[in-house]
């Protein structure tokens, strides 16, 4: 399914999330456009270029979470709670 995304848009949306790579949020959403790329695969690729966690069941397990729902919505919760390393947000100020 992933092989169905165009080269042209594949390039696109990851240049985008890496030059907002300091916006979590927003890298991800970048990312997530693509067909097969959810959260998971989009936290993996975001974690080449900013020090994010991949989105694991290892990684929800640690806050208790013990069946992930792998949206967007909740893996910025989780971010929000991961302990903090360089530049990176969850989520942008505006």
């Amino acid at each position: 399914m992933i092989e169905q995304n165009d080269d042209a848009l594949c390039i696109e949306c990851t240049k985008e999330a890496f030059a907002e790579s300091n916006d979590v949020k927003k890298a991800m959403t970048s990312l997530i456009r693509l067909k097969a790329v959810g959260p998971a695969t989009a936290s993996l690729i975001l974690s080449v270029v900013e020090p994010v966690p991949f989105y694991s069941d290892e990684f929800a397990e640690f806050f208790g979470v013990q069946s992930p729902k792998y949206d967007l919505k909740e893996y910025l919760s989780l971010v929000e709670k991961y302990p903090r390393t360089g530049r990176t947000r969850a989520t942008s100020n505006q």
